[in-house]
């Protein structure tokens, strides 16, 4: 017999994104209410705040509005769904079971 666990989430439940540097650990937590695509958000997700190591902008380029798409996109869903819409949206997560596997 096979037993296999699922795990699933709202979007309501995603609160935050966390960064956490490769080279020092530090740790950013950034709601995903803040709207990282306003002028005053440009470039503070490029470095690590701890040891300045690049993080999001790797000298050149950036994804920081790749990321402030992703929660706009995230916000926009919550909000639409907040309504009820006549559906539920769950997102299925990786399970240790699943990384072991």
């Amino acid at each position: 017999m096979t037993t296999k666990t699922q795990t699933f989430i709202e979007p309501s439940d995603i609160l935050t994104l966390k960064f956490t540097c490769d080279d020092c650990g530090c740790t950013l937590s950034v709601p995903v209410t803040r709207d990282l695509s306003r002028n005053e958000e440009k470039g503070k997700l490029d470095n690590c705040p701890m040891c300045r190591r690049f993080w999001v902008s790797n000298g050149v380029t950036s994804c920081q509005l790749d990321i402030a798409g992703f929660t706009t996109g995230l916000n926009t869903l919550q909000r639409i769904l907040s309504n009820k819409p006549g559906f539920s949206l769950t997102l299925e997560i990786k399970t240790e079971e699943a990384e072991e596997a």
